[in-house]
């Protein structure tokens, strides 16, 4: 026999507001115990702003454990440009580097797809990171890419992973060719759906400068 149990329906009035809480408020805000997706074309600077987010974030609380799963990148290279970023851009010492390092993690090896069969062992291998980077989403995903069913089964994994593990999972995603595509964002429709902020990574006409797009904001 199936009991069902029916909610509870809470008046608005006795709720206490609670306003969304973000890691990096001002620089990239990442919404905590979520997902957000940042797209962008290949040879954009995803995995060089991933870096920048990793170190900005032990920055913003030294014990903040952050994962970078780079599966394109080799780790060296990662962390070539980890210094240069902390030297360079944000002018650390050797020992505020150092000191920093020891809270950022690094993956560079081609992941097992995240299945039913592989979601405990996911959830297990991820939950001591406060902050987790996987680059890029189709590399965690065994289904057809544009089957929005598949998508959604994939993205609600993630979603309770982040959930129930209490951390936010930043998705790094390859953009559609076709510039008429909304979101900008390649494949089903359904990974664009499950996450609650989405960012859109452009070239500009200048080396230096990137241009960041919000394509999808349920936080207002």
């Amino acid at each position: 026999m199936i009991i069902l149990t029916m909610p509870t329906a809470t008046n608005l009035n006795k709720i206490e507001p609670r306003k969304p809480e973000f890691y990096l408020e001002n620089f990239l805000p990442i919404p905590k115990s979520s997902i957000t997706m940042l797209s962008a074309q290949g040879g954009t600077g995803k995995s060089f702003l991933a870096i920048q987010i990793a170190i900005k974030a032990v920055l913003e609380k030294s014990d903040r454990k952050v994962l970078l799963w780079l599966s394109e990148d080799p780790s060296g290279l990662t962390k070539h440009r980890a210094q240069e970023i902390a030297r360079k851009i944000l002018n650390l010492n050797e020992d505020e580097i150092k000191e920093i390092f020891e809270n950022i993690f690094v993956v560079d090896n081609m992941p097992s797809h995240l299945t039913p069969k592989t979601f405990d062992l996911y959830k297990e291998f991820l939950k001591m990171f406060e902050i987790v980077v996987l680059d890029p989403l189709i590399a965690f995903f065994a289904g057809e890419e544009n089957s929005n069913t598949q998508a959604r089964y994939f993205m609600n994994m993630i979603n309770q992973i982040a959930r129930e593990n209490m951390q936010s999972i930043l998705l790094v995603h390859h953009s559609a060719k076709n510039k008429e595509v909304e979101n900008r964002a390649r494949g089903a429709s359904a990974f664009v759906d499950a996450v609650r902020l989405q960012y859109q990574l452009e070239n500009t006409e200048k080396d230096l400068f990137k241009k960041i797009k919000i394509k999808k904001d349920n936080f207002g």
